[in-house]
């Protein structure tokens, strides 16, 4: 929903001018609205600054400024207050602002320098051929726009700018995160545009040829890029609609060579979709809806099986590295304590966290407390790919 409603504000904001009022508080109140969904999302208010920035033609929208202010704050008003009314604001604050904070003062992977986090972002323009391809075209498109229409060169800027800084404010920097969405609306946009201005650039017959035709190899390139592994996708669905292949190998087929992450299995990086579904599969055979069941660190399984996990916990790290020591402890003590009651059925886990190892996430090394309680309440069932089935006993 974020990077949509992004395109949306952007679209409120340059596609018209001057801007409406209308314009920046609906701008301004779907910025408030993907706030809600990750509070980074507040820095894009920025936008509504630069539309809204003078020019010899005119002065501060004073007035312009507290409407967006005020529609921004709406849903985070609404929501909170809600929450405040039904008592489970501080739980959501918690959760939301103080664990995220926690984190990052704990987690390994987010201590990083400065000068790091900016190589690091600055690497995300070349860190795939789909990007690298589009970067100069879009530097293209971004000098086009400075030179003519400078107030929206700024804003695609701006925009571009805020998305790479949402990635590296976040840490997220592998190449199959879902935060690098944010940065293709406006690479693509300043990258047309690019394409658009040496195809119209005006010169003789003899360099304009070929440099129209250097546009149609670069855009069909681009389409090539862009396009294979959705296009692939669509072709194994087109493939499994005429009978050609089984649903199970369909499955199959979702973690294979996946491009991000070099060719590797998905699974490679602790999920795997044709797991998850034959996980969900069991557990619908041989459980209740009421029951409660819980796969170490893939809550995928609990969507997939309509089943409610033991914990509102689903990330394994919270337990073993993320957050404070008390934070830990709490979440910990949590956990043990559904583990035993009445509702709890199902836990799984992989093998490799069920044996001593330095992953973060390990059960054996960071969480052995867990491993015990599994040990004396449950048995072993079933393996399941690399996923390990316990039942409790009794149940």
């Amino acid at each position: 929903m974020g990077v949509d409603a992004l395109v949306v504000v952007v679209a409120l904001l340059v596609t018209k001018s001057p801007v409406s009022r209308a314009r920046f508080a609906t701008a301004a109140f779907l910025i408030g609205c993907c706030t809600l969904l990750k509070p980074i999302y507040a820095a894009f208010l920025l936008l509504v600054l630069v539309a809204t920035w003078p020019t010899k033609q005119s002065t501060w929208r004073r007035r312009d400024l507290a409407t967006a202010a005020l529609a921004f704050a709406a849903p985070l008003i609404v929501v909170g207050g809600w929450l405040a009314l039904h008592g489970v604001f501080s739980d959501m604050f918690d959760a939301y602002i103080r664990f995220t904070l926690e984190r990052r003062a704990t987690d390994p992977s987010m201590r990083l320098s400065l000068v790091r986090v900016v190589q690091l972002t600055q690497g995300l323009l070349t860190g795939t051929p789909n990007l690298a391809m589009a970067l100069p075209l879009a530097a293209l498109g971004a000098a086009t726009l400075l030179s003519r229409r400078t107030r929206l060169g700024v804003s695609m800027l701006v925009w571009l700018l805020l998305a790479l800084g949402s990635i590296a404010a976040q840490g997220k920097f592998a190449i199959q995160n879902y935060t690098w969405h944010a940065v293709y609306p406006p690479i693509t946009l300043l990258a047309g545009i690019g394409l658009a201005e040496l195809w119209n650039a005006r010169s003789t017959w003899t360099a304009q040829a070929p440099l129209r035709c250097f546009v149609l190899l670069s855009a069909f390139l681009l389409f090539k890029q862009t396009s294979k592994e959705p296009l692939a996708q669509v072709a194994r669905f087109a493939r499994l609609a005429r009978g050609k292949i089984s649903l199970a190998q369909y499955r199959a087929s979702f973690d294979v060579d996946v491009p991000a992450l070099s060719g590797a299995p998905a699974k490679d990086v602790g999920f795997g979709v044709e797991r998850d579904i034959e996980i969900a599969e069991y557990l619908d055979r041989h459980t209740r809806r009421a029951d409660q069941v819980l796969i170490w660190s893939d809550p995928l399984v609990n969507y997939l099986s309509d089943r409610d996990p033991m914990t509102r916990i689903t990330v394994g790290t919270a337990f073993t590295s993320w957050g404070s020591p008390e934070r830990q402890a709490r979440y910990r003590a949590e956990l043990l304590e559904h583990m035993i009651s009445p509702r709890a059925v199902y836990f799984g886990a992989p093998e490799r966290d069920l044996s001593p190892g330095s992953d973060e996430g390990n059960i054996a090394t960071q969480f052995p407390g867990l491993l015990d309680v599994v040990r004396n309440e449950y048995v072993e069932v079933t393996t399941i790919g690399d996923v390990v089935l316990f039942r409790r006993r009794g149940t």
